[in-house]
């Protein structure tokens, strides 16, 4: 499910998922819309550094995936509708894929 672009930030005076020590966070998320992209963007500064972590997403649907990935050498695949096996459904906003060659 695409997240709506948006800015925020947050700062934590502790340990934090991104840092052991107090930091700020700045977070932005960015659609690409025509490459069917998503930039989730988190820029860590503390006392001493400042680190960037970019964790893009790109979207599918069913038939898309599995042209794009059967080519390569796998054999056959199971789809479901999340990481803890849902079953899928053409509804559902995720897929989740195992391939096997």
């Amino acid at each position: 499910m695409r997240l709506p672009e948006s800015r925020s930030w947050y700062y934590s005076e502790s340990e934090g998922f991104f840092s052991d020590k107090p930091h700020i966070c700045l977070n932005s998320v960015y659609q690409y819309i025509e490459d069917r992209a998503e930039l989730r963007q988190s820029i860590v500064i503390t006392d001493e550094d400042m680190q960037c972590y970019d964790i893009w997403d790109c979207f599918y649907t069913k038939e898309e995936l599995i042209d794009e990935v059967m080519p390569v050498g796998f054999s056959s695949y199971d789809l479901y509708g999340d990481i803890a096996g849902k079953e899928y459904s053409d509804a559902s906003d995720t897929i989740c894929a195992v391939f096997t060659r």
